[in-house]
């Protein structure tokens, strides 16, 4: 079904955990995982004739399941304490928001110098106070206090990485045109990343 986030959350119930037995896979599943897994805390998901896929192919499908189990261990832990969303973007549906430690954060598709993403797909995870990971791609995030605060907020590093045997290995330090001049986190439409932001108060 193309509404898949609607079905999704139809079977999301506290007394029943999410488990897809089948489904689309390719590009569409790609997205769709992240955001079972990352919104309904699925505990499975299962494309149509998954035992068909090779793992030596570059597919949307097989990065989405690597950057995932990359995540795992950090995204279980924080699944329970309500401190991970995911999503899925389209031109139909640009942007979302949700609230984590005591911010809101605001999704939308990416956008710079008239380039525009035509969709987008990832999660959130915060992993401290002023501290979150992002997977994903395609997709830019603007973090916002949600009580009145005499304070704005900005970024004080992002970086990207990878995580190997459970461990953080940072990349390059984003910045310039890569976090917008400073005004937002981004994930690019070339490709699924794994970065870390940390925020900072100024007035």
């Amino acid at each position: 079904m193309p509404n898949f986030s609607y079905w999704a959350n139809r079977y999301h119930r506290s007394d029943n955990p999410l488990f897809i037995p089948e489904t689309s896979g390719g590009s569409s599943g790609g997205a769709n995982a992240f955001y079972a897994v990352g919104e309904n805390a699925a505990i499975g998901f299962s494309p149509f004739a998954i035992d068909s896929f090779n793992a030596e192919q570059k597919t949307d499908l097989g990065a989405s399941y690597s950057a995932i189990a990359s995540v795992a261990p950090i995204l279980l832990e924080q699944q329970s304490k309500g401190n991970v969303h995911g999503f899925s973007l389209s031109r139909e549906h640009p942007s979302v928001e949700c609230s984590m430690q005591g911010y809101t954060i605001h999704v939308s598709l990416d956008e710079i110098f008239g380039d525009h993403s035509e969709k987008g797909f990832g999660l959130i995870i915060a992993t401290g106070q002023d501290e979150f990971l992002g997977v994903g791609k395609g997709f830019r995030v603007l973090i916002t206090a949600r009580a009145s605060s005499p304070f704005k907020l900005g970024y004080a590093s992002i970086d990207e990485g990878v995580y190997e045997d459970g461990k953080w290995r940072p990349g390059r330090r984003l910045n310039g045109d890569e976090n917008d001049q400073g005004n937002y986190w981004r994930f690019d439409a070339g490709s699924i990343k794994i970065e870390k932001a940390v925020l900072y108060r100024y007035k």
